[in-house]
């Protein structure tokens, strides 16, 4: 009896750090993206509108797993809703966020879930003239099915320099995530890039980013993941207050944990529309 107890008592942390490495992804993945394809007058606040953000994302992940479900690849919809807005306070510019998001399985129920989230940002200079340090405080909720129950919640702190030469941009960065479980505790430092092109009416913009994380704690050792992301977006204009993205997503996490090194597509449109000039 007291070996079926621990053995079930084994399996019910299994599934639940299986689950919470899931819910981890899905933050790196569909968290804050940046609004840094914005103008330098945008992001300094020449004009400081509100923006709405609607995502519509098909995710196609190598290993979607729990416990008790094997690790073919599978599909996900995630539908995202974000607003968002800068506010400018003399040399100082602070960004709010907050959104929902709602990944759906299309290949097991049991892979649903929710997630809450939030960024507030404080950058301190203008980008285009010199680095620029900014701290930046990000609080994830994440929930089993579409919300029916809280799994983890994540409180993500960063603190970096950016810098903008015209349309390159570049973000130096260290990280630290506290998490309501310990084995998603982790510390990290980044790199991000992106280039911008005209298109048409519109704009192409390339990104890059890498990052290498340092877990706290596993059952099985100590974790640690490098992480690489590629993303191509696509912005067209439809209205002066209303703009049209099209994104392809491809994320590369390797990791010294077994099952924990996967490659993740993610392709989608999101409509944006700016408000309260």
């Amino acid at each position: 009896m007291t070996a079926a107890v621990g053995a079930a008592n084994a399996q019910d942390v299994t599934d639940r750090g299986d689950a919470v490495d899931l819910a981890q992804d899905y933050r790196d993945e569909y968290g804050r993206d940046g609004p840094e394809e914005l103008s330098e007058d945008l992001r300094k606040g020449v004009r400081t509108p509100w923006t709405f953000q609607l995502r519509m994302a098909g995710d196609w992940r190598s290993n979607p797993q729990l416990a008790e479900t094997d690790t073919s690849p599978g599909g996900t919809i995630t539908p995202d809703l974000t607003l968002w807005r800068f506010w400018t306070i003399g040399d100082a510019r602070l960004f709010t966020e907050v959104g929902a998001l709602a990944p759906t399985s299309l290949t097991d129920h049991r892979l649903d879930s929710g997630a809450l989230f939030g960024t507030f940002e404080l950058e301190l200079g203008r980008s285009s003239v010199a680095f620029t340090p900014y701290v930046a405080y990000e609080p994830f909720a994440a929930y089993r099915g579409t919300f029916d129950a809280h799994l983890v919640t994540f409180h993500s702190f960063s603190a970096g320099v950016r810098r903008l030469w015209g349309p390159t941009f570049l973000q130096l960065y260290a990280s630290r995530q506290e998490a309501s479980i310990d084995i998603a505790e982790r510390s990290g430092l980044g790199a991000t890039a992106f280039h911008s092109l005209p298109l048409g009416g519109g704009t192409l913009n390339l990104r890059g980013e890498i990052e290498g994380r340092r877990f706290d704690w596993r059952p099985d050792g100590r974790r640690k993941d490098l992480r690489a992301r590629v993303r191509v977006r696509a912005i067209f204009p439809l209205a002066s207050a209303v703009d049209l993205q099209l994104t392809a997503d491809l994320h590369r996490t390797n990791s010294n944990i077994d099952g924990q090194s996967f490659t993740n597509i993610i392709i989608g449109p999101t409509i944006l529309g700016r408000f309260g000039f």
